[in-house]
């Protein structure tokens, strides 16, 4: 075999290929692959639950015209990028805060999750609202409104995201 050919042997070529920094390049790859697709799983997740109940409380409930909810789901959607997977993220630590998990009692998640949702909503609500040019009457009819949905909705949110995290292949918090 000539010098040439023992070089370029697949076995030669593993051995160059399998340095410490190709495994280390191979983990940084599947460590943001993971954190990428935590992210894209926590926020399809957010925006697929999410659009059409504020949707709802904006146009029915509050009064507000067509072009301010459209402009209101555009900008909560731009919000719901930034903000579903640390909600996520925060979900995670406040359940383990509360000392909530799967097997705790139906009671103690949906006090967990109303409480988690309502600290971590209640600015980004606020913000998109007032982003979106309601005025202060609406935001006042608005505000109680979502937040009240959100509390009805927070359980309900939790365990579709458990079951969509689920389906995705990610680990759920409060639903097994």
């Amino acid at each position: 075999m000539s010098d040439l050919e023992d070089r370029l042997s697949p076995k030669d070529e593993r051995k160059e290929t399998e340095t410490p920094d190709s495994a280390a390049s191979e983990s940084s790859r599947s460590l943001w692959y993971s954190a990428m697709k935590d992210y894209l799983v926590d926020t399809s997740s957010s925006l697929i639950f999410y659009a059409p109940v504020f949707t709802f409380v904006e146009y029915v409930i509050a009064g507000m015209e067509s072009n301010e909810v459209l402009k209101s789901r555009t900008i909560g959607t731009i919000v719901g990028i930034v903000t579903a997977r640390p909600y996520g993220k925060f979900r995670e630590w406040w359940s383990h805060a509360r000392r909530t998990d799967s097997g705790s009692s139906q009671l103690k998640k949906l006090l967990t999750e109303t409480s988690g949702l309502t600290l971590f909503t209640l600015p980004c609500y606020v913000a998109t609202l007032t982003i979106a040019g309601a005025s202060f009457d609406e935001t006042v009819v608005a505000l109680p409104s979502g937040l009240a949905l959100s509390a009805l909705s927070s359980r309900p949110y939790g365990y579709f995201l458990d079951r969509w995290r689920k389906l995705w292949g990610g680990k759920p918090t409060l639903s097994q």
